[in-house]
């Protein structure tokens, strides 16, 4: 696991959040068919990227 150290930059110094969802398609039934599973709706992500603009 990488750790930034700001040697790419300066590190923000404001407190800040990402934020990522789980979303099952509910209401768009027509182009992605309806959303049937039942079992616990969970995500797992194994690295997440921010990039600044």
């Amino acid at each position: 696991m990488h750790q930034e150290n700001g040697s790419r930059g300066p590190l923000p110094t404001h407190p800040q959040r990402i934020m990522m969802n789980l979303w099952p398609g509910t209401g768009v039934d027509g182009w992605l068919g309806p959303f049937t599973y039942s079992g616990q709706r969970t995500a797992t992500y194994d690295w997440v990227k921010y990039t600044r603009y």
